[in-house]
């Protein structure tokens, strides 16, 4: 019961909740779920034992197991640290390293709220850089259609017609 001990206090110091309280509360009952989960996954307990160990039944963390951890990971952004951090540090990245990603992932969504980027912006910077190529062209295109825009002395809006031959003079007449 020693490594159960262990992972419950892990769960309570990351999520600063107490898995062992009676509420239904929904912050509890995913603190609890993350805990269920990670103890079949990285222990050889039963349901049985689990629940114990919570003051519950085997149902219960049969529960939290299918139904409530895949909405506490959703929804919770504590619980899917909690839950992604020990994964993390089971699978050799030190705790350091783990604390460092977080701290960037954080760092980088409070820059994108903060500089309120546009949908656009957000998805030129996710394209790969080839497609950023094809992309810049196509927008260096179009701005330079703007430069053909011309006024006349009388101040007609007077644009240019884009033809794709070379034949044609600026009116479109060969």
């Amino acid at each position: 019961m020693k490594k159960l001990e262990e992972l419950m206090e892990y769960v309570v110091r990351e999520t600063t909740e107490n898995i062992t309280s009676q509420s239904r509360e929904q912050a509890i009952s995913d603190a609890r779920a993350i805990y269920c989960k990670l103890a079949r996954e990285h222990t050889g307990y039963s349901f049985k034992a689990i629940g114990e160990s919570l003051g519950k039944n085997h149902a219960t963390v049969i529960h939290s197991v299918k139904n409530v951890f895949p909405q506490a990971v959703a929804n919770n952004e504590s619980c899917k640290r909690a839950y992604n951090k020990f994964n993390n540090i089971a699978n050799g990245v030190s705790e350091e390293e783990v604390n460092l990603i977080n701290d960037l992932k954080l760092e980088i969504s409070r820059l994108k709220t903060e500089k309120q980027l546009t949908i656009n912006e957000q998805l030129y910077r996710e394209l790969n850089a080839e497609d950023k190529k094809v992309y810049d062209e196509r927008a260096n295109l179009v701005l330079r259609s703007f430069t053909w825009k011309r006024k006349e002395a009388n101040r007609k809006e007077v644009f240019q017609i884009i033809t794709c031959s070379n034949n044609l003079d600026a009116r479109g007449i060969s």
